[in-house]
């Protein structure tokens, strides 16, 4: 039941009311001052027109740029760029299990790290649920079966999920295992791409995949978080931060190759370790003895010459250097030099390093000693070309590598950083950080800044094809403000046009908690700006989602319908009991 009031409101039933492009007469209850109606199944978002006595109202046809067109509020500095435009917005948020466009995902009980993609209007899901240690994904068009949809499985819980669309669906995640003690990669889990073309992953119990980097380098569990992950038709492309040396990677495949495992990723920015690089490593003894190393003679990050002393076990056992270089210390004084196990059970003592041939400008100047908590990966439309956009831990700023190369190699990064100095949001800026290339090959970006918890928006000026050109921004522009907004952003493009899901902070854990925004030139109303051009507040519109049902501190996902659906772009995010979609009406 849609409440309308105002004045000179009715005069006879003949009277009509236009909701979205639904056309409905008014009941003969309405009275000047107001009335009640329906929205008919047909309504859509849009503009609302009254007809009175066949005089059309002139809310959404008048000019906006007129001071009495306005509805500025002097107590609420928000409302700056309010009109007297009368526009409707419809939301879908329901229970329906049956056929296409569903009110959840199927099977989604108690998701955990969820994620949502889209291909030819079919909205696919990811996520980990801690009850069976394990990795799901579905479409929301199809019956779940646990057998079918869970994709991986183990004896800990799988974490940390993102799913992609190119030629097929891929899921990245993070096995967060290490084997009982078994610090090998005999033992010890890691990122792994899921792909139905990839053989089985090795120290999952279940499932096919790619690995991408496993934990036994550096003895570490979780050492891996906020993994993204882009598929270009069977080029997979992947981004991660690690919490060990506070560095943004990167990591690449082509689909169906199914290599071997091997240190194949990219040190893009931050920190760096041994095995950034060409490296050796050194393990215990492959047998049973109970012994723990009692001595460690160099200092981590030392340089050491070959056959020289590491340490020693209790055993009176000493372990060299099997190569000069820097060594990179990875087990702890007191620690065992096996595993549990009899056979094969190892445990990585140390590494050494004799090359860096894998860390972007190492001796350069555009990295930064901690980068990489929060990125959001895509390619360049022209190229293919993978482009990241991430937070700068740092310098606490947004930052942005572009390859030259569809499998670029360490000397084929170049580093950027986004906003001048003088952008008033220069500062604190870039967590939850999302991105998209346009068919144009601009960069959007959408991110959190967290000392005034604001949404904030840039789009570039230009659009480089080659890599080796750097973006240009404008200024950087406050999309939304109205109390802590932006976490878990999410952007997507409808016709090259930014649309941006995120969470209101103030809201979360109630039916208000995730809101929309979106560029549209048709809602321009300011002189000065460039027309057309989501370079100012101008054109923005946010919303909070009409839901029913509670939304939880968990990120959200945005997609546009590439089909033919009664939606124009699905929200994903987390309640109480499943991973929910929300469809705007349009």
């Amino acid at each position: 039941m849609l409440t309308f009031t105002g004045f000179n409101m009715y005069y006879t039933t003949s009277d009509t009311i236009v909701l979205g492009g639904a056309s409905q007469t008014l009941p003969g209850a309405s009275t000047t001052s107001g009335f009640v109606v329906t929205a008919p199944t047909t309504t859509r978002s849009g503009a609302v027109t009254l007809t009175v006595n066949a005089v059309p109202s002139l809310n959404n046809s008048n000019s906006n740029t007129v001071e009495y067109n306005t509805e500025i509020d002097v107590t609420n500095s928000d409302s700056d760029l309010w009109n007297d435009d009368r526009n409707l917005h419809v939301w879908r948020s329901n229970d329906n299990q049956t056929g296409a466009n569903r009110g959840y995902f199927a099977g989604s009980s108690d998701p955990e790290y969820p994620a949502m993609a889209q291909n030819a209007g079919v909205l696919y899901a990811s996520w980990s649920n801690y009850a069976t240690s394990s990795v799901f994904r579905i479409a929301n068009n199809e019956d779940y079966v646990f057998a079918t949809h869970r994709i991986a499985s183990s004896y800990d819980p799988l974490e940390q999920t993102d799913i992609a669309y190119g030629n097929r669906p891929g899921v990245i995640y993070n096995a967060n295992t290490y084997g009982n003690g078994l610090w090998n990669y005999a033992g010890a889990g890691g990122i792994v791409v899921w792909d139905a073309n990839a053989n089985g992953a090795d120290n999952v119990s279940t499932g096919n995949g790619y690995e991408v980097e496993y934990l036994y380098h550096d003895r570490r569990l979780m050492q891996f978080t906020g993994q993204r992950l882009a598929y270009q038709g069977d080029n997979i492309h992947a981004a991660y931060f690690d919490t060990e040396t506070k560095a943004l990677k990167y990591w690449y495949t082509a689909n169906g190759g199914n290599v071997g495992y091997s240190a194949r990723w990219i040190n893009i920015d931050g920190g760096y370790d041994a095995h950034d690089g060409d490296y050796q490593e050194r393990y215990g003894r492959d047998e049973w003895t109970g012994a723990s190393i009692t001595n460690i003679a160099v200092a981590n990050g030392a340089s050491v010459v070959l056959n020289q002393i590491i340490m020693t076990d209790s055993d009176g056992i000493n372990y060299r250097a099997p190569v000069a270089g820097v060594v990179d210390i990875a087990i702890a004084l007191g620690a065992r030099i096996s595993g549990t196990n009899t056979t094969n059970n190892q445990s990585i003592l140390f590494s050494v390093r004799t090359s860096t041939n894998r860390v972007v400008d190492v001796a350069g100047s555009s990295r930064s000693a901690a980068a990489g908590e929060f990125c959001a990966i895509d390619t360049t439309p022209t190229n293919n070309f993978p482009v990241i956009a991430y937070y700068d831990i740092t310098n606490r700023t947004v930052k942005i590598a572009r390859a030259t190369a569809v499998n670029p190699a360490a000397a084929q990064w170049n580093l950027q950083t986004v906003m001048s100095l003088g952008d008033l949001n220069y500062n604190f800026s870039g967590k939850y950080i999302s991105m998209k290339v346009d068919t144009l090959g601009y960069v959007h970006l959408a991110f959190y800044r967290n000392s005034t918890g604001d949404l904030i928006y840039m789009k570039s000026t230009n659009n480089p094809t080659n890599g080796a050109t750097a973006y240009t921004f404008g200024p950087s522009v406050i999309v939304d403000a109205a109390g802590s907004v932006g976490i878990w952003a999410d952007i997507t493009l409808v016709n090259n046009r930014p649309w941006i899901s995120y969470l209101d902070s103030s809201y979360t854990y109630s039916f208000d908690g995730l809101k929309v925004a979106y560029y549209d030139p048709a809602f321009e109303a300011e002189i000065g700006d460039a027309a057309g051009e989501p370079d100012t507040r101008d054109g923005w519109e946010y919303m909070n989602a009409a839901l029913v049902y509670e939304v939880e501190n968990v990120r959200t996902s945005i997609e546009p319908d590439g089909g033919a659906n009664f939606w124009g772009v699905a929200l994903g995010y987390s309640s109480s009991d499943f991973y929910r979609i929300a469809y705007y009406v349009d």
